[in-house]
């Protein structure tokens, strides 16, 4: 029901907390974004466009899934992509 995913972890945060979701959430988010492309052959097939290209999550405002303000971030959602894309 949420228009972005801030508002949805707003709305989420007083009913489910994790305590220790900064050690599961990259697994999560893999399990999660391997899912979503391997039930989804079109956007598999978008995904395996890429090639060998780097990809990179443009996220000023996250350094963690994307490559923060300075573009020094640690792009995991990038890596995600990446280990994904090679898998497929």
């Amino acid at each position: 029901k949420a228009a972005t995913p801030a508002a949805a972890k707003k709305l989420t945060k007083d009913i489910f907390m994790v305590d220790d979701w900064h050690k599961q959430k990259t697994a999560v988010m893999f399990e999660l974004v391997h899912q979503k492309f391997a039930n989804n052959p079109d956007l598999a097939a978008l995904l395996l466009k890429t090639g060998s290209s780097v990809l990179v999550e443009k996220a000023p405002w996250d350094g963690f899934w994307g490559n923060g303000k300075d573009g020094k971030g640690k792009n995991v959602l990038g890596h995600i992509l990446m280990t994904i894309r090679a898998s497929l």
